[in-house]
């Protein structure tokens, strides 16, 4: 078995858990390699290099605490038997002239997907360097037909950066995320922000704990990026989902750990949505709505600005570099407002409950109503049911079909257009209820009606409950 991660409270409590477990392991004639604990040297046959051990795709540097993502070296081989073939490895301090010499000319899809999809990074540390690259193999998806068809030279020039920039995130190492040692208590608070561009989506998830000192710790424990397949209000709506969602599983995963937990964004289309009661939503947005319900409560989704929204770096991929990722960047540690108490971030005005939000600014209504099924537009029968006006399809359309089954059938005064839906049912039913009773009336007391009265008695109640059931 792989090694594996553990936390608690103390190193203490860690290696009484770790005997207990030999014991329990040696009763079944199973043995491990051997227990690491932060801030000591790893165990000998777990580490290949003394420093080190390998977790997750991830290597673990167990004295001074700090994790590094594996980037696997850069080649255009191929793999025989579980073994790599290939005629030379990318020097690492190499530039973008050694690059373009030691890339394929003829650069394919397939190298490209495979090259992207190396890049393993379970905690998400690298994640705004990864949506652009997720950007980018989109781009070389759409530009070819086939898996070994050559990208065009323009694109091909931009993964040479692209592969570069791979190469320079390879040593990189980052602080683990821990209780500090001034820490109030073990309640963990969590922070997720998330954002969203025209093909982008981004979340990351941000630790804390209360510190004696006041205020509280701050450090990046998760990320995930998407690409975005919608308009940018539904894509911000799919970052919230995608938010509510991470922030539920680390609550599942770490419940000793976590005692409140937030979620942010910086669309207020997307915040209005959530909270909206009063119109039916599309079924698309209606989904995504009830699944963060499910996991978010309304007291803890905010509105935060773009300004103050972390989460905003990784939605700008042409402006990604290096130095927006490492242990000293602004997406690793976050913003100095998240070292405030809730409370506070919401007084100075950073933060802003998303039930409290007023309406949806008037250039960003036509958006905001654009997925209500309710909109305003020519309709018929129901609110809600839209009317082809195109005069190309006027034989054929609704609009034209409804007005002669109302000529045929002759509504009178009750025809459905003229009112809202639940006014006509009400008129309807005091119509059927009141020929309903002259008519027990009516038998009851014998009274000789002539055959055309009845016909005609029999025909408007048809007409009427036609009216209603049929268009319904």
């Amino acid at each position: 078995m792989d090694n594996l991660l553990y936390s608690t409270t103390s190193i203490e409590k860690a290696k009484s858990i770790a005997v207990e477990t030999s014991e329990v392991l040696g009763r079944l004639n199973l043995h491990t390699k051997g227990y690491s604990f932060s801030g000591e040297p790893p165990e000998t046959r777990e580490s290949i290099d003394g420093v080190s051990i390998d977790v997750n795709a991830m290597k673990w540097y167990t004295e001074p605490d700090l994790v590094e993502v594996k980037i696997p070296a850069l080649h255009f081989g191929k793999v025989a038997r579980g073994r790599i073939i290939a005629e030379g490895y990318f020097e690492q301090d190499g530039d973008i002239a050694k690059m373009n010499t030691f890339v394929p000319s003829a650069l394919t899809r397939r190298m490209i997907v495979s090259k992207r999809a190396s890049l393993y990074d379970a905690l998400g540390k690298i994640e705004p360097i990864k949506a652009k690259l997720k950007i980018d193999e989109r781009q070389a998806v759409r530009l070819t037909k086939d898996w070994d068809d050559p990208v065009p030279p323009q694109l091909r020039n931009k993964w040479l950066e692209n592969f570069l920039l791979m190469e320079k995130l390879r040593g990189i190492k980052f602080y683990r995320p821990k209780m500090p040692k001034t820490a109030v208590d073990t309640k963990m608070r969590l922070i997720t922000l998330v954002d969203a561009a025209e093909d982008l989506v981004m979340i990351s998830t941000y630790c804390g704990f209360r510190l004696r000192e006041g205020g509280w710790s701050n450090q990046h424990l998760m990320g995930r990026s998407a690409l975005g397949t919608e308009t940018i209000p539904m894509n911000e709506l799919q970052a919230l989902n995608g938010g509510s969602n991470l922030a539920w599983i680390i609550r599942k995963a770490l419940p000793d750990w976590v005692d409140h937990s937030i979620v942010a964004g910086d669309s207020e289309i997307a915040l209005k949505w959530v909270t909206y009661d009063s119109r039916k939503l599309g079924m698309w947005v209606r989904n995504r709505i009830i699944q963060i319900r499910r996991g978010t409560d309304f007291e803890d989704l905010y509105y935060v600005g773009t300004q103050n929204n972390v989460a905003d770096i990784g939605t700008r991929p042409d402006k990604i570099t290096i130095h927006d990722v490492g242990p000293n960047s602004r997406y690793e540690n976050g913003d100095m407002w998240m070292k405030l108490d809730i409370e506070e971030a919401v007084s100075q005005g950073i933060l802003k409950l998303a039930i409290d939000m007023k309406a949806v600014p008037e250039e960003k209504l036509d958006d905001f109503q654009k997925e209500f099924l309710l909109n305003k537009e020519p309709e018929i029968l129901t609110r809600g049911h839209m009317v082809k006006s195109d005069q190309s399809e006027v034989k054929n359309s609704r609009l034209d079909k409804i007005a002669l089954r109302a000529a045929v059938c002759d509504y009178g005064q009750l025809l459905p257009t003229r009112r809202k839906f639940p006014s006509m049912v009400r008129i309807a039913g005091y119509v059927i209820a009141f020929l309903d009773k002259c008519m027990d009336k009516a038998n009851s007391s014998r009274q000789e009606l002539g055959r055309t009265d009845l016909i005609q008695w029999s025909g408007q109640l048809l007409k009427v409950r036609y009216s209603v059931y049929s268009f319904s």
